[in-house]
């Protein structure tokens, strides 16, 4: 897998995916067992020079209002996959690869991982 098209067949045909715009595609990723799916978001970004193509993964996990910032940014430390970024009000677990090296396994364990993390982080709400 090293192209954007095959991202897209992939996550779409094996993960139920729907792509919403031609540089985006939004499925479900999952931990397997009988936990729900995490949304997930994949993108697709081109950089200038011999950098190329990138799959970026965005996963949600709620605004600054409800999550305590602090300990989500301390739990996400010692993540091997993704790491936690502001957009706009939201606090979203973010994991970029190359698409020309990318593999359909590397793609399942970052989806995997990502699944777990979201869920932890997410669950980090703020205490009245």
């Amino acid at each position: 897998m090293s192209t954007w098209n095959d991202v897209v067949t992939h996550l779409t045909s094996q993960l139920g995916g729907e792509q919403v715009a031609p540089a985006m595609v939004r499925f479900a990723g999952s931990t397997g067992g009988d936990s729900a799916g995490v949304d997930m978001f994949a993108g697709h970004e081109t950089l200038q020079g011999p950098l190329g193509e990138w799959l970026t993964i965005q996963v949600p996990l709620g605004t600054y209002h409800e999550l305590d910032f602090w300990k989500v940014v301390q739990a996400a430390t010692p993540l091997v996959c993704g790491g936690v970024v502001v957009n706009g009000e939201r606090l979203v677990l973010k994991h970029s690869a190359p698409l020309g090296s990318l593999t359909l396994n590397d793609l399942t364990i970052a989806v995997y991982l990502l699944a777990g993390s979201a869920r932890q982080l997410s669950a980090l709400r703020k205490t009245a």
